[in-house]
């Protein structure tokens, strides 16, 4: 797979990522059960952030 190929499916992993993870998720941290899900999922979304991210970096043009 070409390095073009593999950033077009990070984008598309992480559209489909962001769509079906509901940000209904989070919830009132007042345990420390409900802080540790919060920390779970903002790792999750960064994750999800640096899909994206990583993906529209590599298909811009270099200039060189």
């Amino acid at each position: 797979m070409k390095p073009r190929e593999y950033t077009k499916w990070k984008i598309v992993l992480g559209a489909v990522l962001l769509i079906a993870t509901p940000l209904r998720l989070f919830t009132v941290p007042n345990t420390a059960e409900h802080i540790g899900y919060d920390l779970a999922l903002g790792a999750w979304w960064v994750f999800v952030g640096w899909l994206l991210w990583s993906g529209g970096v590599g298909l811009k043009p270099k200039s060189d």
